[in-house]
């Protein structure tokens, strides 16, 4: 037993390593390779090993010295230019940058190196232990000199709070070198520290570190040059290897292929036999593995000889023939066996068919034979029986002779080939009827039964009685009138078919039954016509023999009676004609009724002359309650139970309609028309009613008849298909109407749908989309397929998404898409389709881009506005905020976006809140002045803010602080008080006009009026004047007129500010005239808006020694400096005006150059320093001023050029930096003043700074 076992196992293994088999020349030949393939691999490993501990020496060693040490050599560096940056700016970021810097870069990184020093060599460990040391001290330097410049600054400011003195500029030392400050002793000990020890310690570090990195540079090259000489080694070795596999390779495949091929030719020419049908005759075996497909193609070949020989047999008729498939997944004799199967039963259930109808056929014959029924009836039981094989039957007719006592009478029965002489009676009435047969008959039903009672019926025979087996019933019925019941009974229960059989020819046996029953009623109605013409004999014999006189009368009651005779069997053949019609017509109408699809309904309309009632009577077909899901009872008929249903916009057109039809006597006007009646369940369907009308010789109705047909299926149709069309419309108006593209595919990618605009541009490339045909790939470039292929399967997925990507044109403009995808339904939830539309969305997103651009430049426009300024939403919550803002609330602008001021419980501005509400529900802007709790004063402007369709969406908040505004108005009140003060004191004329609306109103004249005017002030004000005629007792000269004119008298009325110098010709009462130097300045009152102008008059009288002498020249009066002294009195006085502004009066000589000879006022406003100091530092105040000696220069060399008669004055502004630092805006109005012989004598300068009426923001 174990011999029997082991050798199989033996057998198989000397098959797999046998030299006649494929498999086992593979083995053999892999085993071969295999060792080779050690061989070399071990030496590839070895070489590779070599490789790697050299790289593993430079990544590990190498590389890490050399980038620690780079790294403390950068480091050493910055972490001094971190401590350079702390110095200059005292910013506490440089002095934290200096010591993470050493915390964490340099510190760990020399830890590091110290880790690394165990793999070095001597000498490089002993860098590493100096460079330590060196590290050590270069931070301890940094770290004493850092102490001391903080100790420096916190000892000054100490020194500064105790002297309440302003911090001195850090470079006063560049201005005066006459003592040593603090600055200067700080510089000192840094220089010292800086030359002496920190110097020496960072020349000492490179000097350490640069041989350092030097040799890990040599060593790196060395290690890579033994990598490269590996390298080179390795890929000969592996090029030798490859060159010996690739030759073994070609060598063992071409063995093998050839002893393979061999082989298997055998088998492919047996199964190219196969192929063609051709079986051929058997293969021999061979020894290697083709030698399983040769058995199997054997095999293959007796098992179709097999098949062909089964199907031959069933292509004869023989449905019997066996066949055993190979297998069970045998397809082909499964195959055979189904097909034979399939043929067999169609052949069965052909033969029952022609059973069928071979029966049908034969009982037509029986039945058209037949007239009387007692014939009839015992000839059709007796083939019935025969027919069906049946051992016993019975046909019972119904008598109805007597309605009140009908019965199932049994005419005919029929057993074991003999008939039976039975009489048997079955009681029934409208709902009740014995036994089965009765209950048959009651509900027009087939009975078939094979449980039978006991005792409800007996087969027996001469040798003895049975039970049948199956009992069958069957009513005789015709248009739903039982004429009477077959019932047949059997020891073997009946097939389908032939109850289907028994059924059919039941219909067929009602019928005839139904005429024949009708023809006996004819026949006994003839007998009783003869019985009638007997007694009438009878009847004339008797008078006859009792009144001969009426013989004539008797004769001619014979002619009469033979007339009668004549017409009864003309009656006879009439009414039997009609009963073969009638029968002939009614079997049509059965058959056409019963497949008609409208419901049917007729009207007799003699009762009403032709026109409906309501109460009309009205028959209903079968198929009419079917449509209308009625039952019998629930449709009345009558006419009114139809109308009822009928839909009330629908009712009057119909009966319009109808009446039209009926009295259209003509009988043009047909009837049709879609109307909606209410079904069972109370919805209305559409319906087509279609009618016609029977009328007499008149024309007038006498029966009407119409059908019914339900069409809601195809109006819903219409509808839709109307609804589709329209959508359609618009969605294809939609389409090639839009500037997008739209394409439509579906599932093989074709274009099902593409607008205009798509089509426009592939054209434009040769490319012609016809949709339904064209393939979406045809449009799309190849290196752009596997992305849209991957669009397109996430939107066949259901999966609806946008793609943004943009390209840039040949013009250079760059062009942004928005792709949109999604999927297309159908009526199942799985997409049918996909839409894609590409849209240029180039503009939004430049617009994008510009308004964010616009956003910046508005937001730092408005944070550089020196306003607090803040947006809010209707609900109070804030939509923007400045930094003016956020400064003053002590909040960041996230904190507020979003949120109301109770939610931040924000109290600076909580008396605002009110008002924020009034300005969103009033939608009115306003504006106010209010004092805050630090004493600033600010006008607030509050407004609303509309959207595109004038909806108040939000409110808009400015403040302005305007404090330095209101003290300057206070300053200027007070300067104004002063100037009236001066009237009294000044030995010129001083005076204040107001003007309003061109009209002027002198409102004072100093004292001195009387000297040059020769009339008190009191006459010369409170008169009203034109501008024109300002002062009635003064003309201006004629070389000063224009300039008055344009520069007073238009400024005015414009509402400016106006500075206006000149020479005026005086006149008084003595009608003397005087030339007089005239300065008037002008200002508007912005409360009253009324413009208050002063100025005053200097006489000018012809003196040797004092005041002003004026010489005639050219018929001009030119005035010049004749006293130094009173110029400085003069000057003197005008000081006090300027006193308590912002500005002083600057008098420069001129001589080689402009020199300062002389302030006036409170220059401390503008430079910082008092009117002694500055003109002490007469040189400092040009380096104060940006730009000062190049715009200034410009402008008053520009004046020394001027001719005669020229304007000599000038404005200019620029900024200056006072002695604090602090950045002012200057207004400088200027003109120049002559001397002898028009020469230039000095430039009289006013400044005045305007920084906060600007509202220019400090530097």
């Amino acid at each position: 037993m174990l011999r029997e076992k082991l050798l199989p196992k033996l057998s198989e293994l000397l098959q797999i390593i046998s030299i006649y088999t494929i498999q086992g020349r593979i083995l053999i030949f892999t085993f071969f390779f295999g060792l080779v393939l050690a061989f070399f691999t071990s030496v590839v490993i070895y070489q590779n090993k070599i490789v790697k501990s050299v790289g593993a020496h430079t990544l590990t060693v190498i590389n890490p010295v050399t980038e620690h040490t780079t790294t403390i050599l950068s480091s050493i560096h910055e972490v001094s230019a971190s401590q350079w940056a702390y110095f200059i700016t005292q910013n506490t970021k440089f002095k934290d940058e200096r010591i993470q810097k050493w915390d964490l870069i340099i510190n760990p990184a020399f830890e590091k190196l110290v880790k690394l020093s165990k793999t070095l060599s001597d000498e490089d460990k002993r860098s590493i232990d100096a460079l330590g040391v060196l590290l050590k001290e270069y931070k301890h330097a940094q770290d004493e000199q850092e102490i001391y410049f903080d100790k420096f600054n916190s000892e000054r400011e100490i020194i500064l709070d105790n002297s309440g003195m302003k911090e001195a500029d850090p470079f006063d030392s560049f201005i005066d070198n006459s003592m040593e400050t603090p600055s200067q002793q700080l510089t000192q000990y840094t220089k010292d520290n800086l030359l002496n020890l920190i110097q020496p310690i960072i020349k000492e570090l490179e000097v350490l570190l640069t041989p350092l990195v030097d040799e890990q540079k040599v060593a790196l090259q060395k290690d890579v040059q033994m990598i490269q000489n590996n390298v080179e080694k390795l890929n000969t070795t592996i090029g030798f290897i490859a060159g010996f596999f690739v030759l073994m390779s070609l060598g063992s495949a071409v063995f093998v292929i050839r002893s393979f091929r061999f082989s298997i030719l055998r088998s492919s020419l047996q199964l190219n036999h196969l192929v063609k049908g051709e079986l051929g005759k058997k293969v021999e075996t061979s020894k290697d593995e083709t030698n399983h497909i040769l058995d199997a193609s054997n095999k293959l070949q007796q098992n179709l000889r097999k098949a062909s020989e089964f199907a031959i047999q069933i292509g004869e008729g023989d449905f019997n023939s066996t066949f055993t498939p190979s297998s069970e997944q045998d397809v082909l004799g499964n195959a055979l066996l189904q097909m034979r199967n399939q043929l067999k039963k169609v052949a069965d259930e052909d033969e029952k068919r022609n059973w069928i109808s071979r029966g049908i056929a034969q009982f037509v014959e029986i039945l058209r034979t037949h007239s009387d029924v007692d014939v009839l009836a015992d000839d059709i039981i007796t083939n019935l029986v025969k027919y069906i094989g049946a051992n016993q039957g019975g046909i019972f007719i119904l008598n109805n002779d007597n309605p009140k006592e009908r019965f199932l009478e049994l005419e005919a029965c029929y057993a074991y080939g003999r008939k039976r002489a039975i009489s048997k009676q079955i009681a029934i009435d409208d709902q009740f009827a014995e036994g089965l047969i009765g209950q048959s008959f009651l509900e027009g039903d087939i009975i078939y039964m094979n449980n039978i009672p006991d005792n409800y019926i007996q087969i027996s025979s001469g040798l003895g009685g049975a039970k049948p087996r199956c009992l069958l019933i069957v009513p005789l019925q015709i248009n739903k009138e039982i004429e009477g019941v077959i019932e047949l009974a059997s020891f073997q229960e009946f097939d389908s078919h032939q109850i289907e059989f028994v059924e059919r020819l039941g219909e067929s046996i009602g019928a005839t039954l139904k005429t024949a029953k009708n023809s006996q009623k004819n026949k006994l109605l003839l007998i009783e016509t003869q019985t009638q013409g007997e007694q009438l004999r009878a009847q004339e014999e008797e008078l006859r023999q009792n009144m001969e006189e009426l013989t004539a009368t008797q004769e001619e009651m014979q002619r009469r009676q033979r007339e009668l005779e004549r017409t009864r069997k003309s009656l006879e053949d009439q009414i039997y004609k009609q009963n073969v019609n009638l029968k002939y017509a009614q079997d049509r109408f059965s058959i056409v009724l019963k497949n008609l699809n409208e419901g049917i309904f007729d009207i007799d309309l003699r009762a009403h002359e032709g026109d409906l009632a309501p109460t009309t009577k009205v028959n209903w077909s079968p198929k009419f309650y079917q449509l209308l899901e009625l039952r019998e009872s629930e449709l009345q008929p009558h006419w009114e139970s139809f109308t009822e249903r009928i839909h009330s916009q629908d009712l009057v057109k119909f009966n319009e309609r109808v009446h039209q039809h009926l009295m259209d006597f003509s009988g043009y006007i047909s009837l049709e028309i879609e109307i909606r009646i209410k079904n069972k369940l109370g919805e209305y369907d559409w319906y087509l009613l279609k009618g016609n009308t029977l009328r007499n010789t008149d024309g007038k109705p006498i029966h009407f008849a119409a059908a019914i047909n339900n069409v809601s299926h195809q109006k819903t149709l219409e509808t839709q298909t109307a609804t589709l069309s329209e959508r359609e419309g618009r969605l294809s108006a939609f389409l090639n109407n839009t500037t997008d593209h739209i394409v439509a595919i579906d599932k093989e990618y074709k274009i099902i749908v593409a607008n205009e605009i798509v089509k426009e541009t592939y054209a434009q490339q040769n490319l012609k989309i016809i949709e339904g045909e064209t393939f979406i790939w045809t449009i799309i470039a190849d290196e752009e397929k596997n992305k849209y292929q991957d669009y397109f399967e996430r939107a066949f997925k259901g999966e609806q998404f946008t793609i943004s990507d943009s390209y840039e044109t040949v013009e250079r403009h760059k062009i942004h898409l928005d792709v949109f995808y999604s999927p297309i339904y159908g009526n199942d939830p799985v997409p049918i389709g996909i839409s894609v539309v590409t849209r240029d969305v180039s503009d939004i997103v430049n617009s994008k881009l510009k308004l964010a651009k616009e956003n910046d430049a508005l937001r730092a426009i408005l944070d550089n506005y020196d306003a607090s300024i803040y947006l809010k939403d209707r609900q109070g919550k804030y939509l923007f905020a400045d930094k003016t803002f956020c400064y003053e609330t002590g909040m960041i602008e996230t904190d507020l976006i979003g949120k109301s001021d109770q939610d931040i419980k924000l109290d600076l501005y909580a008396s605002n809140v009110n008002i924020d509400k009034e300005i969103l529900k009033e939608e009115k802007p306003i504006s106010f002045e209010m004092e805050t709790e630090d004493h600033r004063i600010k006008h607030f402007s509050k407004y609303p803010i509309f959207d595109n369709v004038g909806r108040a969406y939000g409110l808009c908040s400015v403040a302005v602080d305007i404090t330095n505004r209101k003290q300057i108005e206070k300053r200027l009140t007070e300067s104004e008080e002063r100037f009236l003060e001066l009237g009294v004191h000044l030995p010129v004329i001083l005076f204040q006009y107001e003007m309003k609306d061109e009209v002027g109103n002198c409102t004072y004249i100093s004292d001195h009026a009387n000297v040059l005017l020769q009339q008190k002030p009191s006459k010369i004000c409170n008169q009203n004047e034109s501008i024109e005629n300002l002062l009635p007792y003064i003309s201006v000269h004629r070389y000063d007129n224009d300039s008055f004119q344009k520069n007073v008298i238009e400024a005015i009325k414009k509402d400016k500010y106006i500075s206006w110098q000149g020479r005026i010709q005086v006149e008084n009462l003595n009608n003397e005239t005087h030339y007089v130097n005239v300065r008037i300045e002008a200002s508007i009152l912005q409360k009253t808006r009324k413009t208050i102008w002063h100025g005053f008059i200097v006489k000018e009288e012809k003196s040797k020694g004092n005041g002003i002498v004026l010489e005639k020249k050219k018929d001009a009066l030119i005035p010049f400096w004749a006293n130094d002294q009173k110029q400085v009195e003069w000057f003197n006085q005008v000081g006090l005006i300027l006193q308590n502004m912002e500005g002083a009066i600057f008098l420069y000589k001129h001589g080689d150059s402009w020199s300062l000879e002389k302030v006036v006022g409170n220059s401390i406003f503008l430079t910082g320093y008092s009117n002694s100091e500055f003109e002490k530092r007469k040189v400092e105040y040009f380096e104060l001023i940006s730009n000062f000696k190049q715009k200034l220069e410009e402008k008053r060399n520009a004046l020394l050029n001027l001719s005669k008669g020229q304007k000599d004055q000038y404005t200019t502004t620029y900024r200056m930096i006072d002695k604090f630092g602090k950045a002012k805006l200057i207004l400088e109005k200027g003109r120049i003043i002559y001397g002898k012989d028009m020469e230039i004598s000095h430039l009289e300068c006013l400044l005045v700074d305007i920084s906060s009426m600007s509202g220019d923001r400090q530097n």
